[in-house]
């Protein structure tokens, strides 16, 4: 079987070596969208719902 690397730094503020996420802020500046509407994304149903309410 072969072996899985990845190629991660590991610093004192960084320890598992993963990339760092955008926060909110960040993130609503990137889609040139209000933070609100970040906000708002998760508790809207992306999708109308099917008919007979099997969506």
């Amino acid at each position: 079987m072969g072996t899985f690397s990845i190629d991660v730094e590991h610093t004192a503020d960084n320890p598992w070596g993963l990339e760092r996420l955008l926060d909110v802020s960040e993130l609503a500046v990137y889609l040139g969208v209000p933070v609100s509407t970040v906000y708002d994304w998760p508790t809207h149903d992306p999708e109308p719902p099917l008919p007979g309410g099997s969506g």
